[in-house]
């Protein structure tokens, strides 16, 4: 079997300093054009919609969220157990009940995402939308209602 770090891929940086706007898509677009894997900095990234969504629905694949902790100098003590409780770091039969918990908040009803071939883009009611929706409106001022009343986590 072939490992990703053998292959020859197209470099996406997205470190660079110029790279916002416009100038982020076309290089996307550039490297999408040679491939649907790239090499970056850090990782390898996955440029196709159905590559990524086949690799975040795979059971065999798993976040490196500890990796990255560690990576960072952060092996023990609070912080780290509060990473390691996190849905993304959460593996096998406790990550399938944390995803059926919270899974009915995230489907393409509930989060205002149309998924056709006319029109790929993000939910109406995400934050980074131009038209923030009215549902977004409410559901962000009962976010910051809730954030008004509890007490943030100390480290």
């Amino acid at each position: 079997m072939t490992v990703v770090t053998e292959l020859e891929l197209p470099e996406f940086d997205y470190l660079a300093g110029d790279l916002a706007g416009d100038v982020y898509h076309q290089r996307l677009a550039d490297v999408h054009a040679q491939g649907w894997l790239a090499r970056s900095p850090l990782a390898v990234v996955v440029l196709d919609r159905e590559a990524g969504e086949f690799f975040l629905r795979s059971r065999l694949t798993t976040f490196p969220g500890r990796q990255l902790a560690q990576f960072f100098g952060i092996t023990g003590g609070r912080l780290a157990d509060h990473i390691d409780a996190n849905i993304l770091n959460v593996n096998g039969e406790a990550h399938r009940r944390l995803r059926g918990l919270v899974g009915p908040a995230f489907t393409p009803r509930r989060t205002g995402y149309r998924n056709n071939s006319t029109s790929r883009r993000w939910p109406t009611n995400y934050p980074g939308s131009r038209k923030p929706s009215t549902k977004h409106t409410t559901t962000w001022r009962h976010y910051c209602a809730i954030a008004a009343r509890t007490r943030p986590t100390t480290w």
